[in-house]
C-alpha cells in the first residue's frame, strides 16, 4: 500500500430467515478491522436490500483511490441455481430477496458481484473480499448451529431470465471470467457445494462460525512477530471452523500468498506451515513436497527466520500433511510459524559444477547445506549443472540456460541456490506416485488437447509439441462411484509450479460422472483455452518441457503450497471450487497422472497448425 493509501471496509449484513448474528457479524468484523487501520461503512438492516447493497458497493467503488486497501464482506444467506447443463450459478440474498420468480429476482449473482470486484481493482490492485454465507466459494451455519443457505431451490430460469435481462440492459458483462479477479484475495465460508453455518461461540454471542474464526484470527495476526500471508491465516481458519463443524471448509481463493491487506507477497519455498493438533505437529502440504518418515524440520517463527521454537522429526506421512513430535514439547505454535527442513531422508538433486574447481567456495558450502541438493559424484548422470565462466553463475538443465548469469558473490549465490531447489521440488513432483495403501485406483479420466475456433481438438496426454499463444484445454471427469477432488499442478518450462485452478485450492470435487475443463466457461458452455506463455526472464532458445500435473484425492487437499516464487507459466491463471474436511486420522488415498508436452518459444505461424496427431480422448 503507498503511504498516502486509505484502509477501507465496506461491511455488508443481510439478516433474514433464521439468521440472528447478522449484526454481531458486521460489528466484529468492523472492531477487527478497526485494530488494523481500516475505518469501515455498513450496509445492514433496511439498508441491505438489492438495491441498497448495490448502490453502497458503487458508492464504496467511486471513493476508492490508488494505493488504498479495501475490504468488501458480506455476512447473511447464499443460494445457489443448478444449471441443467451442469455447472450453477451462486447468489447472495438481500433483506428483499422473498421467493423469487422469473420476472422479480432480488437476488445479486455471482456474476454481478464479480463485476463490482473487477469495478473496485481497477482502482486498486490491494482488495480483500470475505464472503459468510452458504455456496460463498466462487461468489467473487447440525444442532445448536442456523444454516445461512436458502433452502428453497431456485429454477434455473429464473436466474437465467435475471441474467438475460442483465446482458440486455448493463455493460461490460462479457467481461466476466471464471477464472477470478487475480487483484483480489476472496475468503469464501465454504465451497460451492456446501452450506455455512452460524452458531453460539464460546462467548455465548450468535454469530457466523467464518466470521468468529477470522476475527480471533486476525487479532492473533496482529499480535504476531512476523508478518503472515492470507493463505497463513485461512489455514489456522479452516481449523477452527473444521473443529466446530467437519462439513464446513473455508478457503482463501486468488492471490492468497499476499501479506495481510497488502500486494507484497511471501515466499514458502522450501518451508511448510506448523501447528501443533492434538499434541502433535502437523506440517501441511508436506506429503506433495516429497517429506518421508525420518526428515527432520526445524521450526521457527517465521518463513524468513525468527525466534527458534523447537525441532520435529517427521514419523508420519500422509497425504494432506506429515506428523511428528516437537521437542520440547509445547501446546501451541504462534499463527506463521514454519517449519524449515534440516535433514531430508528423501531423494535429493546431485548439481554439478562446471568447470571443476572453479566456483566460490560460498556456492560449494551453500549446495551441501541445502537439504534438497547435493553436489553429483565423479562420473555420476546429472541432469543440472551450474556453469562458471566470466559472465558468472548459470543453472543449466538439459535443455540450455535457465537464466542470464548472474555474479558470482553472495546474491548471485542465493539465487542459484534457491534456483536448484525449484529445480529439485519439480523434479520430485513430477516424480510423485501413490505409496502401498494410498492408491486412488483409476477415478478420472484425462482429456487433453488444443482449442481451435472453440473447438476441442485432443492431443496426446505425452508428447505433443505445443507453440506459444496457442490455447489449451484439460478435461478431467470422475470415472469412481465416489466423489474426487481434482487439482491441476503446472510444472512450467523454468522448473516454477503453479496450482492452475487457485480458486479450488483444495481441489473441484467431483461426483460420480462429473466433469471439470479447465480452459472452459462454466455459465457459457464456451470453450476458449487458457495461451500458453514463455517466461520472459527465460532465454528463448530450443522447445522445453512442461508437464501438467493431474491429483486426484479422496479428500480435500490444499496443494497450494506447491507453489513457488520465480518463473510461472501463463497456465496459472486457472479456474474452479473445493470442498471437505481432512484430520489427523487415516491416510488420504490419491491418484496422479501426468501430461507431458514441449513448449516451442515462438507462436506457429498463421495458418500453420501444432505438428502433432489427433488422438480419440483417453
Amino acid at each position: 500500500m503507498s503511504p498516502a493509501g486509505a484502509r477501507r471496509a465496506l461491511l455488508i449484513g443481510a439478516q433474514t430467515g433464521r439468521l440472528a448474528g447478522v449484526g454481531q457479524d458486521v460489528a466484529a468484523m468492523a472492531g477487527a478491522l478497526a485494530g488494523w487501520g481500516f475505518g469501515s461503512t455498513t450496509c445492514e438492516g433496511a439498508e441491505a436490500t438489492r438495491a441498497g447493497i448495490l448502490a453502497a458497493y458503487a458508492r464504496f467503488i467511486a471513493g476508492t483511490g490508488e494505493g488504498d486497501a479495501a475490504v468488501v464482506y458480506y455476512t447473511g444467506h447464499g443460494g445457489r441455481s443448478e444449471a441443467p447443463s451442469g455447472g450453477a450459478v451462486p447468489f447472495i440474498a438481500p433483506v428483499d430477496y422473498a421467493e423469487p420468480t422469473p420476472d422479480d429476482f432480488r437476488g445479486i449473482t455471482s456474476l454481478e458481484l464479480s463485476l463490482l470486484l473487477r469495478q473496485l481493482t481497477a482502482k486498486t490492485d490491494n482488495v480483500t473480499v470475505v464472503l459468510d454465507s452458504c455456496h460463498a466459494g466462487h461468489l467473487s451455519r447440525a444442532p445448536g448451529k442456523v444454516v445461512k443457505a436458502r433452502l428453497a431451490p431456485v429454477p434455473y430460469r429464473t436466474i437465467a431470465a435475471h441474467l438475460d435481462r442483465l446482458r440486455r440492459t448493463e455493460a461490460g458483462l462479457d467481461g466476466w471470467t471464471p477464472a477470478g479477479n487475480p487483484h483480489a484475495v476472496r475468503i469464501v465460508a465454504c465451497a460451492p457445494e456446501q452450506s455455512a453455518y452460524e452458531y453460539l461461540n464460546a462467548d455465548g454471542v450468535r454469530t457466523g462460525l467464518l466470521t468468529d474464526a477470522l476475527v480471533r484470527t486476525l487479532a492473533e495476526a496482529r499480535g504476531s512477530e512476523v508478518a503472515v500471508s492470507w493463505a497463513t491465516v485461512v489455514d489456522r481458519v479452516r481449523r477452527r471452523v473444521l473443529a466446530q463443524l467437519p462439513g464446513q471448509r473455508p478457503e482463501a481463493e486468488g492471490p492468497a500468498r499476499r501479506l495481510l491487506f497488502d500486494v507484497a507477497e511471501t515466499d514458502p519455498v522450501a518451508t511448510l506451515p506448523a501447528a501443533v493438533v492434538a499434541g502433535r505437529v502437523r506440517l501441511g502440504g508436506a506429503a506433495l513436497l516429497g517429506v518421508v518418515p525420518g526428515d527432520e524440520f526445524v521450526i521457527l517463527a517465521g518463513s524468513d527466520g525468527g525466534r527458534r521454537l523447537g525441532q520435529v522429526r517427521v514419523d508420519r506421512v500422509d497425504a494432506a500433511a506429515a506428523w511428528g513430535e516437537l521437542r520440547p514439547p509445547v501446546t501451541a505454535l504462534p499463527i506463521g510459524a514454519r517449519a524449515h527442513p534440516v535433514r531430508t531422508a528423501a531423494p535429493v538433486l546431485p548439481v554439478r559444477l562446471v568447470p571443476s574447481g572453479s566456483h566460490p567456495p560460498s556456492l560449494v558450502q551453500a549446495i551441501e547445506l541445502a537439504p534438497l541438493l547435493r553436489l553429483a559424484g565423479p562420473g555420476e548422470e546429472c541432469p543440472v549443472q551450474v556453469a562458471h565462466d566470466a559472465g558468472g553463475l548459470t543453472v543449466r538443465d538439459e535443455s540450455g540456460p535457465l537464466h542470464r548469469p548472474r555474479p558470482a558473490g553472495a546474491e548471485g549465490v542465493r539465487q542459484v541456490v534457491r534456483d536448484l531447489t525449484r529445480l529439485s521440488r519439480a523434479h520430485a513432483l513430477r516424480c510423485l506416485t501413490e505409496g502401498p495403501g494410498e492408491a486412488l485406483p483409476l477415478p478420472v479420466s484425462i482429456e487433453f488437447g488444443r482449442v481451435e475456433g472453440g473447438r476441442a481438438v485432443p492431443l496426446p496426454l505425452a508428447g505433443a509439441a505445443l507453440p506459444v499463444d496457442q490455447p489449451v484445454y484439460v478435461r478431467v471427469r470422475n470415472e469412481s462411484p465416489d466423489p474426487v477432488y481434482v487439482s491441476l499442478l503446472d510444472i512450467g518450462v523454468a522448473a516454477g509450479i503453479s496450482v492452475l485452478n487457485p480458486s479450488s485450492p483444495s481441489g473441484v470435487r467431483l461426483t460420480r460422472g462429473g466433469r471439470y475443463t479447465f480452459g472452459g466457461n462454466d455459465l457459457t458452455g464456451t470453450l476458449k483455452g487458457v495461451p500458453l506463455s514463455w517466461p520472459t526472464a527465460l532465454p528463448r532458445g530450443g522447445p522445453r518441457p512442461e508437464t501438467i500435473v493431474v491429483l486426484a484425492t479422496a479428500e480435500p487437499v490444499d496443494s497450494r503450497i506447491l507453489e513457488q516464487n520465480g518463473i510461472r507459466s501463463a497456465l496459472s491463471r486457472g479456474l474452479r471450487p473445493a470442498r471437505g474436511s481432512s484430520s489427523q486420522g487415516d491416510a488420504v488415498a490419491f491418484a496422479v497422472r501426468t501430461i507431458d508436452f514441449d513448449l516451442v518459444p515462438a507462436p506457429a505461424p498463421d495458418g500453420v497448425r501444432c505438428p502433432v496427431e489427433e488422438v480419440t480422448p483417453v
